[in-house]
């Protein structure tokens, strides 16, 4: 009897292991899938090409300066020719 129930709590335990790995395998599949897909966007490969970290986030603060620079010069000539227009 003793033996018997050793093998029964071998069989459940295997059967939990072998859940288990199919479980694993599943989430594998997904996740190489989602790694492929990273690895094929324009981000990635934008990302991949950066050498220098620090002359990229300055170059693209230049950039974004520049930017501001154009748009608070667009709403402030909006802004004038609003007045302009009532007469203020």
């Amino acid at each position: 009897m003793f033996k018997f129930e050793i093998t029964l709590q071998l069989i459940k335990g295997l059967r939990y292991l072998v859940a288990a790995i199919a479980k694993l395998k599943r989430q594998i599949k997904i996740l190489e899938t989602e790694i492929v897909t990273i690895k094929e966007s324009n981000t990635f490969k934008t990302i991949i090409e950066i050498e220098d970290w620090d002359d990229y986030f300055s170059i693209t603060k230049e950039k974004l300066l520049r930017e501001l620079e154009e748009l608070q010069l667009e709403v402030k000539a909006r802004h004038y020719g609003d007045r302009k227009k009532k007469g203020l």
